[in-house]
């Protein structure tokens, strides 16, 4: 009934501005007093009718991602109405992002809640060094992780400090969430989180952290042409796919790789493979890390001729200026032979330089 109603632990806030007829509700922990809600009926009773009562349209209000950081045995009776409002904003399109909860004891498994409904993105915490975060809960309910350990968070009374836990990892998750959603707005919450999902680093199933660390530039850049197997994400021209594996090349991190080929037999045609980004303002250090492999059929027949098949990386400003990371052409690379399979048109052997 209260617009803000501070309670032994929390403080749930009902944000509202003159006119807006979409308020929701967030329950915001308190440091000073880090406890579970309590169990009070008229609580319970202001959570639904919040929840329930004038919102609508949910996904007009927060479509992108909704962080619940409150974790706690599903026993407590505030677990009953934390279902109907995780179901509630599932139901209308968000994508619901939940931290896996800090309370178990070593080595013991029980899902902590929200985590535990069906549909949250549950999120659990990780190390500097892509362990298991102490304390973090795991399980097959844990649906990703990402790094928790003294994470940048704001404090009371302003500024900045660190937090530890799976609150914060699960922060970062809703974050990239809302980085990855606002490149296609267009995709539902399930592609959001199946991206999320796709491009974490994968970690150890025994860990008991799902589909392992989350990798928001993964996540974004598709750079392991994990996640949209059409290319969609990327700029093509010509002859350009994705592959498992080529003959006996196989990727060198996760699997898939692109190919770019001048190919089918005879055409002769340039191919490119282009990913535009922006770096923000401040950034001073970016780095991207490529792998890659040139293979031709030229070679060692038409060595030194005017079949000088090449390819190239590059950077290209914003300004048009050309930066030349790499190039390998038919005359001036050292290669090896290998074998496994042929290009039509080609002299019969197949020559590669080798993953740089």
């Amino acid at each position: 009934e209260s617009p803000d109603r501070r309670l032994a632990g929390y403080d749930l806030r009902l944000p509202h501005r003159a006119g807006d007829e979409h308020p929701a509700l967030t329950i915001h922990e308190r440091r000073d007093h880090p406890r579970l809600l309590p169990d009070e009926a008229h609580v319970a009773g202001v959570d639904v009718r919040l929840l329930a009562g004038p919102v609508d349209d949910l996904r007009t209000s927060a479509r992108v991602a909704v962080v619940l950081a409150i974790a706690g045995p599903g026993v407590i009776p505030i677990g009953v109405i934390l279902q109907i409002a995780v179901s509630y904003a599932i139901e209308r399109g968000c994508l619901v992002v939940g931290s896996a909860g800090n309370l178990l004891a070593p080595g013991a498994r029980a899902p902590q809640y929200p985590c535990g409904f069906p549909g949250v993105l549950c999120v659990g915490a990780t190390s500097n060094e892509d362990l298991p975060l102490p304390g973090t809960a795991r399980g097959e309910w844990v649906a990703m992780a990402a790094p928790g350990q003294a994470g940048p968070t704001t404090v009371g009374g302003g500024g900045y400090g660190t937090a530890t836990g799976t609150s914060p990892a699960a922060a970062m998750v809703s974050g990239a969430a809302a980085m990855v959603w606002s490149m296609d707005p267009t995709q539902s919450a399930s592609q959001v989180r199946e991206r999320l999902l796709t491009g974490a680093l994968p970690l150890p199933s025994e860990l008991g952290l799902g589909a392992g660390r989350l990798d928001a530039l993964e996540a974004s850049f598709d750079g392991s042409f994990e996640l949209v197997p059409d290319l969609s994400t990327w700029s093509t021209a010509g002859t350009v796919s994705v592959l498992n594996s080529l003959g006996p090349l196989v990727p060198t991190d996760r699997g898939r790789m692109a190919y770019v080929s001048t190919g089918p037999a005879g055409a002769g045609i340039a191919a490119s493979l282009t990913k535009n980004f922006i770096v923000q303002p401040g950034v001073t250090s970016f780095g991207i890390t490529f792998s890659y492999d040139f293979v031709t059929e030229e070679w060692p027949e038409f060595g030194g001729t005017q079949f000088n098949d090449s390819g190239r990386i590059v950077l290209v400003e914003p300004d048009e200026n050309v930066i030349v990371l790499a190039v390998e052409s038919v005359n001036g690379s050292t290669f090896f032979p290998v074998e496994g399979f042929d290009f039509h048109g080609g002299g019969g052997t197949v020559g590669h330089d080798g993953w740089k």
